[in-house]
């Protein structure tokens, strides 16, 4: 063939000896035409005219990469999502609530974060909360969200040296109080987030001092006295103040020797606590009109008929 008959760039070739160019190339179709000059490696333009690396804006997978053409360049891109063999191009990102990601970079969205197969808007397990369907993270039950953190709701169960962990910033400190005397076991406590002021719960109090939470007339403070023993254990039968000590009517030396001579007293012999005994009392003796002196009457002490019971607290 001489070169009169030579095929021009663009037309299609099987040698170079076909082209006026003396270059048949392959294009990006995958046939061959006459080119303006050798592409060494590259493809020539469908209407050979010159070389490029690619043409057109086709993509392939290689991978998990697609291959794309842009500018006559080949751009590579590593797909996070997957590769569509049907395009060629990357899958889109997972949205936020979507489900079928296996890791962190298949989710759309700064810091989103795949929690069980779902992307969530961020970790939400290492917060301490759960992602839901619409993957919002969300605090657990019996706490509310306070800034980032999962806190503690009032009523909710909580250790005294960590009150932080309160929504209030307050943990309070109860006693079981089965006797309903205002006074809790301190053997028992119950710590539960509150406020400032708050009353116990039913059947709890705020002081934990009580040394018999078995019998309502048994705590700090009580001033009554009493004639019977109570049946606490561990105690000493007439404490009823919780002091360790039966502390009773216990002056010696009642003398009665005559109406203006008297001591009040056991008269020989203190009983034991809720024993009788002999004891002398006296009186101020009423009087008849105002102003006149007030003299001492004497008695022997009880009820008429009945000797003295030595009462105790």
């Amino acid at each position: 063939m001489n070169g009169a008959c030579r095929r021009i760039e663009g037309q299609t070739c099987a040698s170079g000896g076909d082209c006026r160019s003396g270059a048949c190339e392959s294009t990006q179709g995958g046939g061959q035409v006459c080119c303006s000059g050798a592409c060494n490696g590259q493809i020539c333009r469908a209407k050979g005219q010159g070389c490029v690396a690619c043409e057109g804006n086709g993509a392939t997978c290689q991978g998990n990469t697609s291959r794309a053409c842009v500018n006559n360049a080949f751009v590579t891109t590593s797909c996070a999502n997957g590769c569509n063999a049907s395009t060629g191009l990357c899958n889109n990102l997972i949205a936020r609530g979507g489900t079928g990601c296996s890791n962190n970079a298949q989710c759309a969205g700064s810091g989103a974060s795949c929690q069980g197969g779902r992307c969530c808007e961020f970790n939400c397990s290492a917060a301490g909360k759960s992602c839901d369907a619409s993957g919002l993270c969300q605090c657990p039950g019996g706490t509310v969200a306070v800034g980032t953190a999962c806190l503690l709701t009032n009523g909710s169960a909580c250790d005294p040296a960590r009150p932080s962990d309160c929504a209030s910033g307050r943990c309070n400190r109860w006693f079981p109080d089965n006797d309903g005397d205002l006074h809790g076991d301190a053997s028992r406590p119950t710590s539960l987030c509150g406020s400032a002021g708050e009353l116990p719960p039913l059947g709890f109090a705020a002081s934990g001092d009580d040394c018999c939470d078995s019998d309502a007339a048994v705590f700090p403070g009580q001033t009554a006295r009493f004639s019977t023993p109570h049946a606490c254990p561990g105690l000493l039968r007439f404490d009823y103040d919780c002091d360790g000590d039966e502390g009773g009517n216990d002056e010696l030396g009642g003398n009665c020797s005559s109406l203006t001579d008297c001591t009040s007293g056991w008269r020989q012999v203190v009983p034991a606590c809720g024993a009788t005994g002999a004891v002398a009392i006296c009186a101020l003796a009423q009087i008849a009109r105002p102003g006149e002196p007030v003299t001492t009457e004497c008695r022997p002490g009880g009820s008429p008929g009945m000797a003295p019971t030595r009462t105790c607290n």
